[in-house]
């Protein structure tokens, strides 16, 4: 049943989202760069983004060992075989490709939870870093769950992307 209603969701996001209006950008107080808008609020440049680090979350402080160290800890050294087992892991989890301003080497959204997403950014190694990795939260995902289980998804998550690249 849930796999039915990842499905509904994610059609639902990808109307909603898919084939804005050309002319979004005219149509708002803001000015368009690749898939953000930028405007002023309250005196500051400010940016819509769907993404954001776990210590950003409020009463997330007290977590953020539990939720950074193990996606950089038990993923890092994995960023060669995950790059190749992407495909898997992206179909798994109802995911897509990460957004364009994610960075890194490359990216992907995962959905391990229906209204949470988690956009993974790795960096292969080279002559002066060692690979690492680096796990953004859909910006609302405190609104369907408290810190603790938001560091407990990412955790989990990070598990079964070890798991996928076993098989």
């Amino acid at each position: 049943m849930s796999d039915n209603y990842d499905k509904i969701v994610q059609d639902n996001i990808r109307r909603l989202y898919g084939n804005l209006p050309i002319d979004l950008s005219e149509n708002l107080p803001g000015e368009e760069v690749g898939e953000q808008f930028h405007f002023d609020a309250f005196g500051e440049k400010c940016v819509l983004s769907p993404l954001k680090s776990f210590k950003e979350f409020p009463d997330s402080i007290s977590h953020v060992a539990a939720s950074a160290m193990p996606t950089n800890k038990l993923l890092g050294p994995h960023v060669t075989e995950i790059r190749k087992a992407k495909q898997s892991i992206v179909r798994t989890f109802n995911g897509e490709k990460g957004p364009s301003e994610a960075g890194g080497d490359f990216s992907f959204t995962l959905y391990p939870l229906p209204k949470i997403a988690l956009c993974y950014i790795f960096y292969e190694a080279d002559d002066d870093f060692s690979a690492s990795v680096r796990c953004l939260y859909s910006n609302n995902a405190n609104q369907f769950m408290p810190a603790s289980g938001l560091a407990d998804v990412g955790e989990y998550t990070s598990k079964q992307i070890l798991k996928l690249i076993d098989h």
